[in-house]
Protein backbone atom coordinates (compact mmCIF):
# COMPACT_ATOMS: atom_id res chain seq x y z
CA UNK A 1 0.00 0.00 0.00
CA UNK A 2 2.60 2.30 0.68
CA UNK A 3 4.64 1.63 -2.47
CA UNK A 4 1.29 2.48 -4.29
CA UNK A 5 0.76 5.69 -2.49
CA UNK A 6 4.20 6.54 -3.20
CA UNK A 7 3.94 5.72 -6.86
CA UNK A 8 0.23 7.37 -6.97
CA UNK A 9 2.06 10.56 -5.68
CA UNK A 10 5.16 10.59 -8.06
CA UNK A 11 2.50 10.26 -11.05
CA UNK A 12 0.68 13.51 -10.12
CA UNK A 13 4.08 15.30 -9.62
CA UNK A 14 5.74 14.77 -12.38
CA UNK A 15 2.64 14.73 -14.75
CA UNK A 16 1.04 18.23 -13.78
CA UNK A 17 2.47 21.07 -15.07
CA UNK A 18 3.34 23.52 -12.52
CA UNK A 19 3.72 27.96 -12.83
CA UNK A 20 6.51 28.32 -10.86
CA UNK A 21 10.06 26.60 -10.78
CA UNK A 22 10.37 22.91 -9.69
CA UNK A 23 13.25 21.97 -7.61
CA UNK A 24 10.74 21.07 -4.77
CA UNK A 25 9.23 19.19 -6.70
CA UNK A 26 12.15 16.98 -7.88
CA UNK A 27 13.45 17.12 -3.68
CA UNK A 28 10.41 15.38 -3.18
CA UNK A 29 9.99 12.67 -6.21
CA UNK A 30 13.70 11.82 -5.30
CA UNK A 31 13.07 11.27 -1.93
CA UNK A 32 9.95 9.15 -2.72
CA UNK A 33 11.98 7.05 -4.78
CA UNK A 34 14.62 6.18 -2.22
CA UNK A 35 12.03 5.25 0.00
CA UNK A 36 10.11 3.00 -2.36
CA UNK A 37 14.01 1.29 -3.11
CA UNK A 38 13.95 0.50 0.37
CA UNK A 39 10.28 -0.71 0.35
CA UNK A 40 11.43 -2.75 -2.61
CA UNK A 41 14.43 -4.37 -0.32
CA UNK A 42 12.14 -5.40 2.55
CA UNK A 43 9.65 -6.62 0.02
CA UNK A 44 12.82 -8.19 -2.23
CA UNK A 45 14.07 -9.88 1.22
CA UNK A 46 10.66 -11.10 2.35
CA UNK A 47 10.13 -13.12 -0.37
CA UNK A 48 13.75 -14.49 -1.78
CA UNK A 49 15.36 -15.41 1.40
CA UNK A 50 12.10 -15.24 4.02
CA UNK A 51 14.32 -17.15 6.57
CA UNK A 52 16.25 -13.70 6.95
CA UNK A 53 13.54 -11.25 6.89
CA UNK A 54 14.53 -10.59 10.99
CA UNK A 55 17.67 -9.22 10.02
CA UNK A 56 16.19 -6.07 8.65
CA UNK A 57 14.76 -5.37 11.71
CA UNK A 58 18.00 -6.42 14.11
CA UNK A 59 21.23 -3.90 14.32
CA UNK A 60 22.98 -5.07 11.09
CA UNK A 61 24.98 -3.43 8.26
CA UNK A 62 21.18 -3.98 6.19
CA UNK A 63 19.43 -2.36 8.61
CA UNK A 64 21.73 0.29 9.06
CA UNK A 65 21.35 1.00 5.37
CA UNK A 66 17.68 0.90 5.31
CA UNK A 67 17.28 3.22 8.37
CA UNK A 68 19.73 5.71 6.68
CA UNK A 69 17.54 5.84 3.23
CA UNK A 70 14.46 5.98 5.13
CA UNK A 71 15.83 9.21 7.15
CA UNK A 72 17.30 10.80 4.33
CA UNK A 73 13.81 10.34 2.10
CA UNK A 74 11.59 11.48 4.84
CA UNK A 75 14.02 14.84 5.02
CA UNK A 76 13.96 14.83 1.13
CA UNK A 77 10.36 14.97 1.12
CA UNK A 78 9.76 17.39 3.97
CA UNK A 79 11.72 19.32 2.61
CA UNK A 80 10.78 19.06 -0.94
CA UNK A 81 6.63 20.04 0.26
CA UNK A 82 8.61 22.79 2.26
CA UNK A 83 10.21 24.34 -0.68
CA UNK A 84 7.25 23.69 -3.20
CA UNK A 85 4.90 25.61 -0.66
CA UNK A 86 7.26 28.72 -0.87
CA UNK A 87 8.11 28.50 -4.55
CA UNK A 88 4.23 28.55 -4.61
CA UNK A 89 3.67 31.62 -2.90
CA UNK A 90 6.83 33.19 -4.50
CA UNK A 91 5.21 32.93 -8.10
CA UNK A 92 1.69 33.78 -6.80
CA UNK A 93 3.33 37.18 -5.14
CA UNK A 94 5.31 37.49 -8.38
CA UNK A 95 2.37 37.64 -10.41
CA UNK A 96 0.08 39.60 -8.14
CA UNK A 97 3.26 41.93 -8.54
CA UNK A 98 3.00 42.00 -12.31
CA UNK A 99 -0.86 41.81 -12.94
CA UNK A 100 -2.51 44.83 -13.38
CA UNK A 101 -4.87 45.06 -11.06
CA UNK A 102 -7.52 46.46 -12.68
CA UNK A 103 -7.96 44.99 -16.18
CA UNK A 104 -6.38 41.32 -14.94
CA UNK A 105 -4.17 41.86 -17.87
CA UNK A 106 0.13 42.01 -17.38
CA UNK A 107 1.46 45.46 -16.60
CA UNK A 108 3.81 47.83 -17.84
CA UNK A 109 7.19 45.97 -16.07
CA UNK A 110 5.81 42.27 -17.54
CA UNK A 111 4.94 43.32 -20.53
CA UNK A 112 8.92 44.85 -21.35
CA UNK A 113 10.41 41.65 -20.54
CA UNK A 114 8.19 39.33 -22.63
CA UNK A 115 8.90 42.12 -25.19
CA UNK A 116 13.10 41.58 -24.44
CA UNK A 117 11.82 37.84 -24.98
CA UNK A 118 10.43 38.23 -28.42
CA UNK A 119 13.10 40.59 -29.56
CA UNK A 120 15.79 37.96 -28.10
CA UNK A 121 14.29 35.27 -29.66
CA UNK A 122 13.81 37.32 -33.07
CA UNK A 123 16.98 37.98 -33.33
CA UNK A 124 18.45 34.45 -32.70
CA UNK A 125 15.95 32.78 -34.33
CA UNK A 126 14.28 34.31 -36.82
CA UNK A 127 10.92 33.89 -35.21
CA UNK A 128 8.62 36.69 -36.27
CA UNK A 129 6.70 38.75 -34.00
CA UNK A 130 4.45 40.97 -34.07
CA UNK A 131 2.61 43.94 -31.54
CA UNK A 132 -0.41 45.26 -31.21
CA UNK A 133 -0.91 49.11 -29.51
CA UNK A 134 -4.37 49.93 -28.77
CA UNK A 135 -6.27 52.73 -27.58
CA UNK A 136 -9.40 53.75 -26.81
CA UNK A 137 -10.83 56.33 -28.73
CA UNK A 138 -12.61 58.99 -26.85
CA UNK A 139 -12.18 57.59 -23.24
CA UNK A 140 -11.58 60.84 -21.69
CA UNK A 141 -15.51 61.75 -22.58
CA UNK A 142 -16.64 58.76 -20.40
CA UNK A 143 -14.72 60.31 -17.55
CA UNK A 144 -15.71 63.35 -18.31
CA UNK A 145 -19.29 62.69 -18.35
CA UNK A 146 -19.66 59.38 -16.20
CA UNK A 147 -16.83 59.84 -13.59
CA UNK A 148 -13.95 57.52 -13.22
CA UNK A 149 -16.11 54.46 -12.16
CA UNK A 150 -17.80 54.28 -15.35
CA UNK A 151 -14.08 54.56 -16.98
CA UNK A 152 -12.84 51.88 -15.06
CA UNK A 153 -15.98 49.45 -15.70
CA UNK A 154 -14.90 50.13 -19.63
CA UNK A 155 -11.35 49.39 -18.40
CA UNK A 156 -12.46 46.15 -17.38
CA UNK A 157 -15.00 45.30 -19.46
CA UNK A 158 -12.19 45.98 -22.54
CA UNK A 159 -9.83 43.72 -20.53
CA UNK A 160 -11.90 40.91 -20.38
CA UNK A 161 -12.53 41.30 -23.97
CA UNK A 162 -9.12 40.81 -24.78
CA UNK A 163 -8.07 38.14 -22.04
CA UNK A 164 -10.64 35.76 -23.96
CA UNK A 165 -10.31 36.75 -27.99
CA UNK A 166 -7.06 36.71 -28.44
CA UNK A 167 -4.75 32.93 -28.43
CA UNK A 168 -3.53 31.86 -26.09
CA UNK A 169 0.01 31.98 -27.15
CA UNK A 170 -0.54 35.89 -27.25
CA UNK A 171 -0.08 38.46 -24.59
CA UNK A 172 -2.10 40.95 -23.36
CA UNK A 173 -1.16 44.16 -21.44
CA UNK A 174 -2.07 47.57 -20.50
CA UNK A 175 0.17 50.09 -21.04
CA UNK A 176 -0.81 52.86 -18.88
CA UNK A 177 -4.55 54.54 -18.80
CA UNK A 178 -6.66 53.15 -21.62
CA UNK A 179 -3.56 52.25 -23.95
CA UNK A 180 -3.34 48.42 -23.82
CA UNK A 181 -0.52 46.44 -26.03
CA UNK A 182 -0.45 42.99 -27.40
CA UNK A 183 2.52 40.78 -28.18
CA UNK A 184 1.95 38.55 -30.74
CA UNK A 185 4.62 35.53 -30.93
CA UNK A 186 5.44 33.81 -33.76
CA UNK A 187 3.00 36.11 -36.03
CA UNK A 188 3.18 38.15 -39.35
CA UNK A 189 1.78 41.72 -39.89
CA UNK A 190 -0.95 40.33 -41.65
CA UNK A 191 -1.80 38.01 -38.49
CA UNK A 192 -1.57 41.41 -36.23
CA UNK A 193 -3.63 42.96 -38.41
CA UNK A 194 -6.83 40.35 -38.52
CA UNK A 195 -6.44 40.22 -34.46
CA UNK A 196 -7.08 44.29 -34.66
CA UNK A 197 -10.12 44.24 -37.45
CA UNK A 198 -11.39 41.09 -34.43
CA UNK A 199 -10.91 43.00 -31.53
CA UNK A 200 -12.43 46.47 -32.87
CA UNK A 201 -15.49 44.32 -34.76
CA UNK A 202 -15.74 43.06 -30.60
CA UNK A 203 -15.84 45.90 -28.76
CA UNK A 204 -18.14 47.97 -30.77
CA UNK A 205 -21.09 45.03 -29.61
CA UNK A 206 -19.72 46.07 -26.13
CA UNK A 207 -22.62 48.00 -23.86
CA UNK A 208 -22.14 49.55 -20.93
CA UNK A 209 -24.79 51.30 -18.95
CA UNK A 210 -24.08 54.44 -16.64
CA UNK A 211 -25.81 56.57 -14.45
CA UNK A 212 -25.18 59.88 -14.63
CA UNK A 213 -22.60 60.85 -11.47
Amino acid sequence: MLASQGYLVQKLLLSHKFDFPVRGRNLMVFGIALSLVALAWKFFTAIVTPDQVMSIFLSSPAQLTLYIITFISLIMVSNGFALMAKERSDASLRRAALLDGLTGCWNRVRIEEILHQEMARLRRYGHPAALLMLDLDKFKQINDQYGHLAGDEVLRGFGRLLCTQIRATDVPGRWGGEEFIIVLPSSTFFDAVTLAEHLREHLSKLRFTFALP
